[in-house]
């Protein structure tokens, strides 16, 4: 039995779920998306209109909840809980175009994000890079100090 969504194909498979992240991989495959009479993408209007890569403040997270629960009344479901390297979030999809969107919610300094899943882990890839190379840039000034610091000493 296939569930699809739009953009992917979810094959069920012989167990009810999936038990690892890999076994998601593994039963996902890209789709094209279908296309309407003049060859442009469909935006369904059941659906959200904006991604949101990070909220701003409060307000703005509440404003959108607002946005959120009449839309998850109405057109967009649950999915599940799920983790995508280090970040938590949870999966909707809308039942009339089936969109994925992740939810991610701000908690003290993370700000979270609502986007559509293939742009939420180009988020997270991207994000994760960034603080790789802050972490080595200070690792290497580091050693570049001491070295420097270093030599001084001995002449």
């Amino acid at each position: 039995m296939e569930l699809t969504f739009r953009n992917y194909i979810f094959v069920k498979p012989k167990t009810e779920r999936l038990r690892t992240s890999s076994h998601l991989k593994a039963a996902t495959r890209y789709v094209t998306p279908p296309k309407t009479a003049n060859n442009t993408r469909r935006m369904c209007k059941k659906c959200f209109t904006k991604e949101y890569p990070k909220f701003n403040s409060t307000e703005e997270f509440e404003v959108f909840l607002k946005e959120f629960d009449e839309k998850i009344a109405k057109s967009i479901i649950f999915i599940k809980q799920e983790k995508y390297k280090s970040d938590i979030h949870s999966i909707y999809a809308c039942e009339n175009c089936k969109t994925i969107w992740w939810l991610s919610d701000p908690d003290n300094h993370w700000r979270g994000y609502f986007m559509k899943a293939i742009n939420a882990k180009n988020y997270i890839d991207d994000d994760e890079r960034n603080g790789k190379i802050l972490k080595y840039g200070c690792l290497l000034i580091f050693l570049i100090l001491t070295i420097f610091i270093f030599l001084k000493l001995i002449s």
